[in-house]
């Protein structure tokens, strides 16, 4: 609690953030309770989305929306929401975490991941510049959303405020983009789309949980 104090003391930008990311956090609450309690199948399906997005990413969670029937609308303000959300109330420990070490090992353990990635790409992504930031979050593989593109935003310079405006609309377009083209796609493919539907689902899930595994066993031997 010191630390969350102290940071959200310094900055009005991060007290902003965080505000209105509890904000959402407790609408979405409400919302999916009263889902809950007029709609269980919606709710299930819903839900189906948005572990399907904190387990295997964003891909994931489009392809789970669309083999649950989801309409494309519904999928992209789930996970518009729920990425938003996230986003902002983490915004400020994140800007924190670039400039200071963060002892809490709860924090630690959620940005950790993100910052490393993001330290690893920022020379390669360094040669296009700040316009490197909305291609990283538009790509749809493990750990290149919006924490890591906001990390590696912060390598590159940019000023805060510019920063966290450029991750939430280059998240709102990866999220409609991929959305709406993975379902073309699969369109496309006709009969075979659902086999392919589950094989890009079941190679999303492994490579997240070994690039997870992988960086999870260097940090631990870092520490």
């Amino acid at each position: 609690m010191k630390v969350a104090s102290q940071i959200l003391k310094n900055n009005s930008l991060d007290r902003f953030s965080f505000i209105i990311g509890i904000s959402l956090f407790v609408v979405i609450a409400i919302v999916l309770s009263l889902i809950f309690i007029f709609d269980r199948i919606m709710f299930l399906k819903v839900m189906g989305v948005i572990t399907a997005s904190i387990v295997g990413g964003r891909i994931t969670a489009i392809v789970v929306g669309i083999e649950l029937k989801l309409y494309n609308i519904v999928i992209c303000i789930v996970l518009f929401l729920v990425n938003v959300t996230f986003l902002l109330i983490l915004y400020p420990f994140i800007t924190h975490f670039h400039e200071n070490v963060i002892e809490r090992k709860f924090l630690k353990n959620i940005l950790n991941l993100s910052y490393e990635k993001a330290k690893k790409e920022k020379n390669k992504w360094s040669k296009i510049g700040t316009f490197s930031v909305p291609v990283f979050i538009w790509l749809p593989f493990p750990l290149t959303g919006a924490i890591a593109g906001s990390f590696l935003g912060l390598f590159l310079g940019m000023k805060k405020d510019i920063l966290l405006i450029t991750v939430i609309v280059s998240m709102l377009v990866g999220i409609l983009s991929w959305t709406f083209g993975f379902e073309y796609f699969v369109n496309i493919i006709g009969p075979t789309g659902k086999i392919v539907t589950y094989v890009i689902i079941a190679l999303l899930l492994i490579f997240t949980f070994i690039d997870r595994l992988l960086n999870g066993k260097k940090n631990f031997k870092q520490n």
